[in-house]
């Protein structure tokens, strides 16, 4: 059954993925055709991964990786765990040395499928389906969103 709600919801992860995309720059790729649906934009960004069980996260178990690509409704993420249908919550916090977001974005999604590639590495396919409104949540992250910063821009926030 469609759901209008559902779709307000998407529709918000889209825009803030959109932003996400428009305020970076992607990295060198060979044109490859492959038959998906959505885009891939190939981006390499710092996230923290957060499972999540219900409204709560599960803080202690966080994990920061990296981002291979990045399409209108989910990203593909490197990381040192395998996470397989687990609801989570993505944050990510653009900054470079001439710009830094006043604040850090964190998007709620399932992590759809998990490969592992080597290493002690998995590529996770995470499915974004809203963005995360609750500020009392998203303060509850800060501390370990804050360490996807470049050195330069912690030590400007802790000065602040």
């Amino acid at each position: 059954m469609f759901s209008f709600l559902k779709r307000k919801e998407e529709c918000r992860a889209e825009a803030t993925l959109r932003r996400i995309l428009d305020l970076t720059t992607p990295r060198v790729i060979f044109d490859v055709e492959d038959g998906r649906c959505h885009n891939r934009y190939s981006r390499t960004l710092p996230v923290l991964v957060t499972p999540r069980c219900g409204s709560s996260f599960l803080i202690d178990q966080s994990i920061i990786g990296l981002t291979r690509d990045v399409s209108d409704n989910g990203m593909s993420v490197l990381l040192s765990r395998s996470l397989d249908l687990i609801p989570v919550a993505v944050s990510i916090w653009l900054a470079s040395q001439k710009f830094v977001d006043p604040h850090p974005v964190t998007l709620l999604g399932l992590a759809v499928h998990s490969i592992e590639i080597g290493g002690g590495y998995c590529n996770v396919g995470i499915r974004l389906t809203d963005r995360l409104e609750d500020n009392a949540l998203a303060e509850q992250l800060l501390p370990l969103v804050e360490k996807l910063l470049p050195p330069e821009a912690q030590m400007e926030r802790a000065t602040t």
